[in-house]
């Protein structure tokens, strides 16, 4: 017979079933019953306690991927496109520029940690993505992938570790800090097309991140995280199983430039 799951929140109630389920057959046992009450109330408490047997407790747990160090004032201004070279090697790059040296050094620490502290990300285990609005509004997304390996490994632990059994199930959900900057596109050309049709063919794409210095754009590292992956979607290609989904477009410019 299969297993029945049932929430642990019920745990309580269904052990006051049970021992009134086994007080309530002790007590029967003393009394002799017409046969008309007898069978109806034996075939209650056999199925009582059958059902009891089969039931599995269900427990929600929650695992947060790492964070970042969150700042009081957000120090990320745009998101930056193009070509650079790398070791001799042209490649497209995608970065984040940042007000200071300091928070581009920590932001990039961080989206390397997500990826096992590798400089390059062919697992996927950082999720880049474009949505777009229209063909000048977008918002990028920066995010810990919910399956990546380390997050996967970390669950297990826990299910073996908490009793992951035939007794016993873990339901697990993965919680991610996102990433997104709503932008608004002000070069040439079309940056949808730019991404699909130059971009996208000449991965691996360089993910970094930059500063701003007197004006100017300078690396905050020299060398970059090697991405084989790029979402790009309009907005209405979203489902809400997407985590974009959940991130409207808003214009920010208002509070990076003050």
């Amino acid at each position: 017979m299969k297993k029945v799951q049932v929430p642990v929140r019920y745990k309580n109630t269904i052990s006051i079933v049970k021992w009134t389920t086994i007080i309530a057959s002790i007590i029967i046992s003393f009394f002799t019953l017409e046969t008309s009450v007898a069978v109806p109330v034996s075939i209650l408490l056999v199925a009582i306690g059958i059902f009891i047997e089969r039931i599995i407790y269900t427990y929600n747990l929650f695992y947060i991927n790492p964070m970042p160090k969150i700042h009081k004032e957000g120090q990320q201004t745009f998101v930056a496109v193009g070509f650079d070279e790398f070791n001799n090697v042209e490649r497209p790059f995608i970065g984040l520029v940042y007000r200071t040296q300091e928070e581009a050094k920590e932001e990039f620490q961080y989206f390397k940690a997500l990826n096992g502290n590798r400089y390059s990300d062919k697992d996927n285990e950082i999720i880049l993505s474009y949505v777009f609005e229209d063909e000048k509004r977008y918002t990028f997304f920066v995010y810990p992938n919910l399956s990546r390996n380390r997050t996967m490994d970390n669950i297990e632990d826990i299910k073996l570790r908490e009793g992951h059994n035939k007794e016993k199930i873990l339901n697990v959900s993965v919680l991610s800090f996102v990433r997104f900057f709503p932008s608004s596109f002000t070069g040439e050309g079309n940056l949808k097309d730019i991404l699909k049709h130059q971009v996208l063919p000449r991965t691996p794409i360089a993910f970094q991140t930059f500063y701003l210095e007197n004006g100017e754009i300078k690396h905050a590292q020299k060398k970059p995280i090697l991405k084989y992956h790029l979402r790009i979607l309009n907005r209405e290609e979203l489902t809400s199983k997407d985590t974009e989904s959940g991130f409207p477009w808003q214009d920010m410019m208002k509070y990076f430039y003050k």
